[in-house]
């Protein structure tokens, strides 16, 4: 990751999704912030730590069912242009109908 941060190249890692019932403690998400960090990346975190609600997946905590996925890849697009600092391309109005069908 340091070789690519040197050539230029944007780095950004943040938390995979997860069930909101699991608990990821303060230290380890240091401690994944760090290695970003310290190899000259960057490292975000959605206000809910990538956590959503069981009926949010389709078969485990790795995959979010498509219309919770689209919401989730917003929000991360969202973040994404703060830290890069560059104008956010709104979703499709598809992509944002879909995404609207993900339970609250």
């Amino acid at each position: 990751m340091a070789k690519e941060t040197q050539d230029g190249i944007a780095v950004i890692g943040g938390l995979p999704t997860d069930f909101e019932s699991v608990t990821l403690p303060a230290d380890t998400i240091a401690a994944i912030r760090s290695i970003y960090v310290e190899n000259g990346g960057r490292f975000v975190v959605l206000g809910n730590l990538s956590h959503y609600p069981r009926a949010d997946f389709y078969d485990s905590e790795d995959h979010l069912a498509q219309p919770c996925q689209y919401k989730h890849s917003i929000a991360i697009a969202g973040l994404l242009s703060q830290v890069l600092r560059r104008p956010l391309r709104p979703a499709s109005s598809d992509v944002r109908r879909v995404a609207a069908t993900c339970p609250p």
